[in-house]
C-alpha cells in the first residue's frame, strides 16, 4: 500500500482532474498491483524456434498472476465498474454509496466495520462536476478512505 504522502498527492491530483486520466489510472492501479515481466500465454517464432511470449504486465501480488497488459492498468477514472472493483479490492468490507438527493449528489465510502466508521464523501453531478464524473468521485472517495485508514493506523 502507498504511504500517506503518496495518498495525499493522489487525492489532490484526483481533486483537480476534470475527466478520465490514464496517469491517475496508473497510480490507482499501483495501489494494489505491481508491474513485472510474465509469460502472457502465447508463443512466438524468433527464427530459432518457438518461445513463450513475455510482456511487462500488472501482477496481483496475492496470486502472483498477471491481471492486464494495459500499460496504465484498468480505466478506474473512466469506468464506474472499474472504480467499484477497486474499492472492493483496496478497502475490503467497506460500503460504497452513490446517491442522488435534494442535498446534492455524492459518492461515499464508509470505511471501518464499526458503527460510526469514517465516511469519505465526494460530491459529483453538480455544477462543478457533471454526471459523467461519477467514476472520478468514487476514486476520490476511495483515496480519502485509504488516507483515513492510514491515519487511524498511525
Amino acid at each position: 500500500m502507498a504511504d500517506l504522502a503518496t495518498l495525499r498527492d493522489l487525492r489532490d491530483r484526483l481533486a483537480n482532474a476534470t475527466g478520465p486520466d490514464r496517469r491517475l489510472d496508473h497510480d490507482l492501479m499501483a495501489l494494489s498491483y505491481v508491474k513485472g515481466e510474465r509469460s502472457i500465454g502465447t508463443m512466438e517464432d524468433d527464427g530459432t524456434g518457438w518461445r513463450p511470449c513475455t510482456d511487462f504486465v500488472w501482477i496481483d501480488p496475492e496470486t502472483n498472476r498477471w491481471k492486464t497488459t494495459a500499460r496504465d492498468g484498468f480505466e478506474y477514472t473512466a469506468s464506474i465498474d472499474a472504480a467499484v472493483a477497486l474499492c472492493t479490492r483496496v478497502l475490503p468490507g467497506t460500503s460504497l454509496i452513490m446517491r442522488r438527493g435534494y442535498l446534492g449528489d455524492y459518492a461515499a465510502c464508509n470505511v471501518g466495520k464499526e458503527p460510526g466508521g469514517f465516511r469519505a464523501r465526494e460530491t459529483w453531478g453538480n455544477a462543478e462536476r457533471p454526471d459523467n464524473e461519477l467514476a472520478l468521485a468514487i476514486c476520490r472517495a476511495i483515496v480519502e478512505g485509504l488516507i483515513a485508514q492510514e491515519e487511524a493506523n498511525g
